[in-house]
């Protein structure tokens, strides 16, 4: 007999696999009435499609483990603005924000964590090393980009909307970069 919550994980996966929207490069919609991209998205779907496939094992599950950490790169492509070392809020669709949303990089980096952390302890994890060395650099671009903004609020530096300087920002930010091993602790105002 299969459980009420297998029966809605698997319906979640089929609706993320062949249903949802995608954009054009092939990313799976935040949105079900549109194809639009969340940095949300990534603590999201990615680590729920990897978790479903390390526990498929096999090839099904190892193909369910390459595409969250897919889904993950074609959300950083679009998202991710290298001159500032940020992931922006929401693109394509009506209603984008282009805007350095804080918790949206917190969401991000955290969702490319657990993606990383399932790789790594799956039986595909000897073979997906490249996917681990590319996750293990966006986190680390996610959180130097972020950490860099964390100035007091009144410093000429704080260009980025106040959210940036909050302390639960703070508290996700340390909590990621202890996660992550880096470990380094920028000098908070």
């Amino acid at each position: 007999m299969t459980s009420p919550y297998a029966t809605a994980a698997s319906k979640q996966l089929y609706y993320l696999l062949h249903v949802a929207p995608r954009a054009p490069n092939g990313a799976i919609s935040h949105r079900a009435n549109q194809a639009q991209l969340w940095a949300d998205f990534i603590y999201m779907a990615p680590p729920f499609i990897a978790y479903y496939g390390a526990l498929q094992c096999g090839p099904q599950g190892d193909a369910l483990l390459q595409t969250a950490y897919e889904q993950v790169k074609l959300y950083r492509k679009v998202l991710f603005d290298k001159k500032v070392g940020l992931w922006r809020h929401i693109a394509l669709g009506n209603g984008t924000d282009p805007t350095h949303w804080a918790t949206g990089n917190a969401w991000a980096a955290a969702g490319a964590l657990r993606v990383l952390a399932t790789i790594r302890h799956s039986r595909a994890g000897r073979s997906m090393r490249s996917q681990q060395k590319n996750l293990i650099r966006w986190v680390g671009e996610t959180l130097d980009g972020v950490w860099k903004f964390q100035v007091g609020a009144f410093s000429p530096l704080s260009l980025l909307p106040l959210c940036f300087v909050r302390s639960e920002v703070r508290i996700f930010l340390l909590k990621l970069t202890h996660a992550e091993g880096k470990w380094h602790t920028p000098e908070l105002h």
